[in-house]
């Protein structure tokens, strides 16, 4: 995993609404898990996937992941970051803490912006996972 900067921002507060999806829209659930079907042609040129496990985090951050080669990231990349609670052995497992990520911005620079936030009162051990695809 290349370099990270670490930068410390605001935690805020923030509500939200969950729509009814329209009656043409599939909602999946376990019981109605669709096959999985083979892709023909695709425009993907590279895929990526990296973990950091060298945070430990409270409230709202920020970080820059810096990716060298053979890692493309420009502005055009689809990068997708998940954050989750890791044990003392780094192992990630499903604690009582609310976790997310906020922002995800990948940059011509070949690096990512990620900012997430942990809802506890301690700092405690985060992995990033992320997947870059281009």
């Amino acid at each position: 995993m290349a370099e990270a900067t670490r930068t410390a921002t605001a935690a805020y507060d923030g509500e939200g609404v969950h729509d009814a999806a329209p009656a043409d829209t599939a909602v999946v659930s376990k019981e109605a898990t669709p096959e999985a079907r083979a892709i023909n042609t695709t425009n993907v040129s590279s895929i990526f996937w990296a973990m950091d496990n060298n945070w430990r985090s409270r409230g709202t951050w920020q970080a820059n992941f810096r990716f060298t080669a053979p890692v493309i990231v420009n502005a055009g990349s689809q990068v997708a970051v998940s954050v989750c609670e890791r044990d003392t052995n780094s192992v990630p497992f499903l604690g009582d803490a609310r976790m997310s990520v906020l922002n995800v911005v990948p940059r011509n620079d070949g690096s990512v912006d990620v900012r997430w936030h942990v809802d506890w009162p301690e700092q405690l051990p985060v992995r990033l996972n992320f997947i870059i695809v281009n």
